[in-house]
């Protein structure tokens, strides 16, 4: 599958951690390379949460599955996305959510992990490990 052409690509790329960078630049390889149906898209703005709270300097990655003309399907979730944030200092969260542009359900997060920067490539595999089985799981509800 390809990625759209303006998936994954944030407005402020070059002020990206070294670890957020790599997040992003394995988040291309992994949608371009997974059999799933998605739509991707990347942020590095401050995401709002239903609390009004914010997430500053985190890199948002949205991760949508697409919408098939004819398919109606019931969704597993009744949220739209699987995000993943990367702080600037190396805490990786991740979970279903409601919509692309908000963190909303805190009680969704599936994980948060604090990464050591030797450990980032074992972490962003095991993130996609969990999202391939959630999409998957979504996609083949009836």
């Amino acid at each position: 599958m390809e990625p759209d052409a303006e998936a994954l690509v944030p407005q402020e790329q070059g002020s990206l951690t070294p670890d957020q960078q790599t997040l992003l630049l394995a988040t291309r390889d992994w949608v371009a390379r997974t059999a799933l149906d998605v739509k991707s898209s990347a942020s590095h703005e401050p995401r709002h949460t239903k609390l009004g709270d914010e997430f500053p300097g985190m890199l948002w990655i949205t991760i949508r599955p697409r919408k098939r003309a004819g398919v109606r399907r019931k969704p597993r979730y009744s949220h739209a996305c699987i995000q993943f944030g990367m702080s600037s200092d190396g805490i990786l969260i991740g979970g279903w959510q409601g919509a692309h542009y908000v963190w909303e359900f805190p009680e969704n997060e599936a994980f948060r992990v604090s990464v050591p920067p030797v450990a980032i490539g074992e972490a962003i595999a095991q993130a996609f490990e969990w999202a391939e089985r959630e999409l998957s799981t979504a996609g083949s509800s009836p």
